[in-house]
């Protein structure tokens, strides 16, 4: 059995894609409680995957937890760039970056 753990991820973060944008959170929350992310996954996955927890953590109305998760999604992303993943996630926060406590 090959263990591809960038697979793994990316196949992780699509289906969680997916039941987020039908509003299947029941089941998104299953398959996290019945799934590990990859530990040695790539930073860019590591945050997709960040950012839909903490999605899900949101719509629970867990905010702590998807505070927690979406600035470590923020903080995951790369620098420089993915400005609209940066985005998207200050909104999930309900907020910009200023109200939020951090930058752009």
């Amino acid at each position: 059995l090959r263990h591809d753990t960038e697979g793994q991820a990316t196949l992780l973060n699509l289906l969680l894609r997916n039941y987020i944008h039908y509003n299947l959170y029941e089941q998104a929350e299953k398959l996290i409680s019945k799934s590990t992310f990859p530990d040695n996954a790539n930073n860019n996955e590591s945050a997709r995957y960040l950012f839909y927890l903490g999605k899900i953590k949101a719509t629970q109305l867990d905010y702590s937890e998807a505070f927690k998760n979406l600035n470590q999604a923020i903080r995951k992303a790369p620098q420089n760039a993915a400005i609209g993943f940066k985005t998207s996630s200050y909104q999930a926060l309900g907020g910009s970056p200023a109200t939020v406590g951090g930058g752009a």
